[in-house]
């Protein structure tokens, strides 16, 4: 926390340095030609002002605070309560006021008197109207005397981000067609895939050592070995593509396929299936996921955080993945892509098992 310099709290003439002068000005006056109540009234004045300040200076000391966020992560219009709790561990009553800043949204203010050793809370709900990442913060708290003639106040350059998913858009992803390693069946495998890491439990020495996970054994200080997920799982990978939306700068369109992409992995998830996510766009904000497959029923807040920070922008990186050999036949495939999109026919042509969702017409299911 950074100490600001004294401030007034409010307009009051008595705080203005000028006007000081001026009843310093009465006072020698009035002492001069011996005007009692005048005298009186001035060293009041100067008393109180003085006092005030000496009562500001010492007002943030022995004060604590803590702000808590509700969530940092919401759909839009869904509330994020931010709570700042202030403490004051002394004798000295002082007055405080918090403020909060933020993108896109007004300055938020409270203010509230706190007496000796006791303390109030601060809290604010807050909505957004729209798919982002909002930036909020810095939080200010400044003290003063119960006046309020002056403040001083300490700014935190904490800052959070809050992540808002896009609205779903009433859309169904229809059946999964594709081709299973081996055969059809549905349950779980006695063959496990050993890059399909689901987590870690204790080892036992009857399985494989090759299965001993080495990270989560020096972590925990016993022996781990990996959980490792079944190779007949159902393969679904998502792709949007931006490029065409972009080139098209058509931000309405982009904003509906996304909503589009995240009723796709709500439905899946309800059925138990995970799919991954490929993207060609650049991500906004500064703690941006950056592993692009996640496992199991996380994967699905993985995934609509990445739709959340997801901009029209194209990634040159992460374009260059999308090329016409890099899609598998074992796997089915959902593209999401803007009409115009160049590689379309391309891609058609190479793999027919890709189902394409466009902005205009859903496209054709895949063979």
């Amino acid at each position: 926390m950074k100490k600001l310099k004294i401030t007034s709290f409010y307009t009051t003439f008595l705080a203005d340095g000028l006007i000081q002068i001026i009843i310093a000005g009465i006072l020698a006056t009035a002492l001069i030609y011996k005007v009692t109540s005048i005298v009186l009234l001035c060293v009041c004045l100067l008393v109180l002002n003085l006092c005030a300040k000496a009562w500001t200076r010492v007002s943030l000391n022995k004060v604590e605070q803590d702000v808590k966020l509700s969530s940092k992560r919401a759909f839009p219009d869904d509330p994020v309560r931010v709570k700042v709790h202030v403490k004051n561990k002394k004798l000295l009553p002082v007055l405080m006021h918090v403020e909060l800043q933020g993108k896109s949204m007004e300055t938020l203010s409270q203010e509230a008197g706190l007496l000796s050793f006791s303390d109030y809370q601060f809290e604010w709900a807050l909505t957004y109207p729209k798919r982002g990442v909002y930036p909020l913060g810095p939080f200010r708290l400044a003290a003063g005397d119960p006046l309020g003639f002056y403040s001083i106040g300490e700014s935190d350059a904490e800052s959070w981000e809050i992540v808002i998913y896009p609205q779903p858009v009433p859309f169904s992803p229809g059946a999964i067609k594709s081709e299973e390693f081996f055969g059809n069946y549905k349950g779980r495998s006695f063959v496990a895939d050993p890059v399909l890491v689901e987590g870690a439990r204790d080892y036992s020495p009857s399985r494989p050592a090759k299965n001993i996970h080495w990270m989560a054994s020096a972590k925990v200080g016993v022996l781990q070995e990996k959980i490792l997920d079944s190779s007949t799982h159902r393969k679904v990978v998502l792709v949007i593509d931006v490029r065409g939306f972009q080139e098209a700068d058509a931000g309405d369109a982009f904003e509906n396929m996304l909503g589009k992409v995240a009723s796709c992995l709500m439905e899946y998830s309800k059925r138990g299936i995970f799919p991954g996510l490929m993207v060609n766009g650049v991500r906004a904000g500064r703690d941006a996921w950056t592993d692009d497959s996640p496992r199991g029923a996380n994967a699905v807040y993985k995934h609509l955080e990445t739709l959340a920070r997801l901009t029209m922008d194209v990634d040159p990186g992460r374009d260059e993945m999308m090329d016409a050999y890099q899609f598998k036949s074992t796997i089915s495939y959902l593209y999401f892509c803007h009409s115009s999109n160049e590689k379309v026919s391309a891609l058609q042509n190479r793999n027919k098992g890709i189902r394409f969702i466009m902005n205009e017409e859903e496209g054709t299911e895949p063979v």
